[in-house]
């Protein structure tokens, strides 16, 4: 006798063969790609018999939410943070509570890094001009500044900080961080980054969003 499948409502859409794999062991439900992603009403509707559920950052599970699925087994939240999940109410109902810790960081240091080259590049305001019709040849404007040899400041050194730094020193840049905890010493060493002190005159910002100084340091 074949065993029954579990259900598993996916609050967000994702992708034909994200879908394919879940069919493998489960049976998925999902909203379309023209929807997005389903509002709490909708995923109720959906999840009061489910035995799973996959959530995103625009969900929130609490406990009159668990109150009303009363088959749920596991909460997969495709998240690092997990501000808007109950984890204690999952807990008191035997419900599983999973995220995802490391799997953002890469994606994140790559937005980061690329933000910043926007910047520095101001590479947004030359797209906005060439779209509203700004452009008629070269100018003597709209001239950037360069990772090469500029100072970064970051503040935290945490996994996404490491990645980051690891991202920012191919571009020729001195690399300065405090951090509130200390360091392992194979990780310290492994940096191609200065520690600071906070009474350190140096530029800073925060590890996700980093803002060189190609001058030099500016005070704290």
């Amino acid at each position: 006798m074949t065993a029954r499948r579990p259900r598993v409502v996916v609050t967000h859409w994702v992708h034909p063969e994200v879908v394919e794999y879940l069919a493998g062991f489960c049976h998925p439900s999902l909203p379309s790609r023209e929807v997005g992603v389903w509002s709490r009403a909708q995923v109720l509707d959906r999840a009061a018999d489910a035995e799973g559920l996959i959530t995103c950052m625009a969900d929130s599970i609490d406990d009159a939410f668990l109150a009303r699925c009363r088959q749920l087994r596991v909460v997969s939240a495709t998240l690092k943070g997990y501000d808007n999940f109950d984890a204690q109410a999952c807990a008191r109902r035997g419900i599983w509570l999973t995220v995802v810790p490391d799997t953002i960081i890469a994606p994140t240091a790559e937005l980061a890094v690329g933000l910043v080259i926007g910047i520095m590049r101001r590479v947004g305001e030359g797209d906005r001009q060439i779209r509203d019709g700004g452009f008629s040849g070269w100018r003597p404007q709209l001239y950037g500044s360069s990772l090469d040899r500029a100072t970064v400041g970051l503040v935290g050194m945490g996994p996404l900080g490491q990645a980051v730094t690891e991202r920012l020193a191919v571009f020729g840049s001195r690399i300065v961080y405090h951090d509130i905890q200390t360091l392992p010493a194979a990780v310290e060493r492994a940096l191609p980054a200065t520690g600071l002190s906070t009474s350190c005159s140096q530029p800073v910002t925060w590890s996700w969003c980093c803002f060189p100084s190609p001058s030099g340091p500016s005070a704290l």
